[in-house]
């Protein structure tokens, strides 16, 4: 993901710190994109970390609400690592992540 999302990664990575989730911000740099989110929500520009998964994720799945400047981000996190990454109202973003994939 740091390749083609670059400022995005350190988005993300400096708002985990921010929300004294170290361990979390310390794995930014590995996570990959899988593949988008495959709802019509035209603000969506959410993604998977991960393969998606058949049925919800299951014990040891949290929500992190993070306090982006643009629009929502919440993550989905399972057992400390980051599974999906839910991006709302961030056309710049959604323009640039259909672009990549």
């Amino acid at each position: 993901m740091i390749e083609v999302l670059p400022e995005f990664s350190k988005e993300l990575k400096k708002l985990l710190e921010e929300d004294n989730k170290f361990q979390l911000a310390e794995c930014v740099h590995s996570l990959h994109i899988y593949e988008k989110c495959d709802c019509d929500e035209k603000s969506c520009a959410s993604f998977y970390t991960a393969p998606k998964p058949n049925g919800s994720y299951g014990a040891g799945h949290e929500n992190l609400i993070l306090d982006a400047d643009i629009g929502w981000l919440v993550l989905d996190v399972v057992d400390n690592e980051i599974k999906f990454i839910e991006i709302l109202n961030r056309p710049k973003f959604r323009k640039q992540l259909n672009e990549i994939l």
